[in-house]
């Protein structure tokens, strides 16, 4: 039984050998987790514009400070030109730009060669004008605007911008050329130029908003406003000297110019307050009145013409030189001799001891040979240089080319006080051609004497004032120009200064009415009325007519010459006379 127990048991393991390995179960089934799917990187926001700074508007432009600082630095000439300096200007070369700054409407004739750019368009219009650099001139009715214009562009860096002091009307009264012309449209320059555009468009629109006066005023429109309450703040833009010598308007305040934005402190606290500029022609007036009106001082004028206008409209005046009241005394009083020297007692008086101070009156361009000893002032700066001369009583000869200029000085510095003045009768020409003895050489400067002459300040500003006006001709006329105008018509009025003697003696100038010297002034109905008559004056050898002009053109006679050389120039010439 035991033995059938194992062999069962073999069969049972044999039998499970030979069959098929049974499947392994299955291993339980996993989760089914999707796989985590690794985080999508965060996408970076959407780069928002980055935050503008908060837009800050652009300061405005510092006017006051522009003006403050152009006002602080004005040149010498406040960018004026007188009528001779214009007409020279506009024959040189390179010519400037002319620019006529009036109205349409107002222009019939003007100068020769100039466009018309009206003073209100004048900044919109830089692209008809030239380099900064170049010269531009400008001229307006009166010289009112063209001041204005001048200040304008000199501003924005015009360096050569200036205007024609008295305008086209004092143009005109000089006789100077004009032309029949409508206005003349400005072409395109070119010309590219740079300028600080704040400061174009601040003067632009402060330009826009001239009234149709320009902001000037007639002199007797201003003397009713003057002759009112309350009384406005009167501004006088001119130096000392040229008060002294002319007058102000009673109740003026003085600041110069140049001085102006220094002296702010001494116009109205109120901008708004009234205030009226003037100076000598009009020029700095308006220069005055730009400043200031960019300073926002709102309610400034310019008198037209200033204070010669005013004075020559016979409107007050407040001190000044008046001729009247020593001309015609001088006159009478002049001695034999009339101041004059011949050439033998000159030569004398150089070798005595001491010597006399001797001055050659010309400009330096004339001056290649000279007396010896002799200093140079010419005769315009003569009495700018007081200080260079001795004392009062010492005697000074002064000589020029011919002796005209010689004359017109002996007689400013007699009216002086200097009474030791003589003039070289015949000039310089006379001296060599006398065979007196000259030096080659140039100009020689003076020093200063130290020496100092007590003089009316007042007598001394009117006459340097006066000198100043002198042209480049000197106020003397050649022979045969003098016998071309005497031919023509109207004639001029001829004055012969001699003695009657001397006339009997040598003949004269047909049609010349005969006044000796120290006559001239007595009876004065023997004088054209009108002040600005063409006046002639001759001596024998041009002392005398020169001493005659002097006196007639500071008494106020406008057109006065003096034949260079006298009567004996005259017969010299070969033209003719009556004996």
């Amino acid at each position: 039984m035991h033995k059938l127990l194992i062999l069962l048991m073999v069969i049972a393991l044999f039998l499970s050998a030979c069959a098929p390995a049974a499947a392994p179960a299955p291993a339980p089934a996993l989760a089914q987790v999707e796989p985590t799917k690794a985080p999508a990187p965060t996408k970076a926001p959407e780069p928002t514009d980055a935050p503008k700074p908060t837009d800050v508007p652009k300061p405005a432009f510092d006017t006051n400070k522009a003006a403050t600082d152009f006002m602080s630095n004005l040149p010498a000439g406040y960018f004026g030109m007188k009528n001779t300096d214009a007409l020279k200007a506009l024959t040189a070369d390179p010519k400037p730009m002319l620019i006529d700054l009036r109205e349409p409407k107002e222009i019939t004739q003007t100068i020769d060669s100039a466009v018309n750019i009206p003073i209100r368009s004048l900044l919109k219009n830089l692209d008809k004008l030239p380099a900064k650099d170049a010269p531009i001139l400008f001229y307006c009715g009166i010289g009112h605007r063209g001041g204005i214009a001048a200040t304008l562009l000199q501003m924005l860096g015009y360096t050569n911008a200036k205007s024609i002091q008295s305008g086209f009307s004092g143009w005109k009264s000089a006789s100077l050329p004009i032309i029949d012309s409508a206005p003349v449209e400005p072409k395109v320059s070119g010309v590219k130029v740079e300028v600080d555009q704040d400061l174009l468009a601040a003067l632009d629109a402060w330009l826009g908003t001239m009234p149709d006066d320009f902001w000037g005023i007639a002199t007797t429109a201003a003397a009713k406003v003057f002759a009112a309450d309350p009384k406005p703040f009167i501004l006088d833009v001119r130096t000392e000297q040229e008060i002294l010598a002319a007058g102000y308007i009673e109740g003026s305040v003085n600041i110069v110019l140049s001085d102006l934005v220094k002296n702010l402190d001494k116009l109205p606290a109120d901008k708004a307050a009234p205030i009226y500029v003037y100076c000598g022609v009009g020029h700095r007036g308006s220069v005055a009145l730009t400043g200031l009106r960019l300073l926002g001082y709102s309610e400034v004028k310019s008198i037209s013409g200033g204070f010669n206008k005013w004075k020559k409209d016979g409107l007050p005046v407040v001190g000044g030189f008046d001729a009247t009241k020593i001309v015609p005394d001088f006159v009478a009083a002049i001695p034999d001799g009339y101041y004059g020297m011949k050439n033998t007692d000159a030569l004398k008086a150089l070798a005595a001891d001491p010597k006399p101070m001797l001055i050659d009156l010309r400009e330096a361009k004339e001056i290649t040979q000279t007396i010896e000893g002799a200093v140079n002032i010419p005769v315009r700066a003569l009495l700018k240089n007081l200080d260079k001369l001795p004392a009062k009583e010492a005697t000074i000869l002064v000589y020029c080319g011919i002796g005209h200029r010689g004359g017109i000085a002996t007689a400013l510095l007699q009216m002086l006080g200097y009474t030791g003045a003589k003039s070289i009768n015949g000039g310089f020409s006379g001296w060599k051609a006398a065979s007196l003895p000259i030096v080659d050489g140039g100009p020689v400067e003076p020093k200063a004497s130290g020496v100092k002459a007590e003089v009316d300040a007042t007598l001394l500003a009117g006459l340097d004032a006066w000198l100043g006006t002198m042209p480049d001709d000197f106020w003397g006329i050649a022979p045969a120009a003098a016998a071309k105008a005497i031919a023509t018509d109207p004639k001029p009025v001829v004055i012969d200064v001699r003695a009657e003697q001397e006339i009997k003696d040598a003949g004269y100038i047909e049609g010349s009415i005969n006044i000796p010297m120290r006559d001239l002034l007595v009876d004065m109905t023997k004088l054209p009325a009108d002040k600005a008559t063409p006046i002639l004056t001759y001596c024998a050898v041009g002392q005398r007519g020169s001493l005659a002009l002097t006196a007639l053109r500071l008494m106020g006679y406008t057109n006065v010459k003096s034949i260079s050389g006298g009567f004996g120039n005259w017969v010299k010439a070969g033209l003719p006379v009556v004996k």
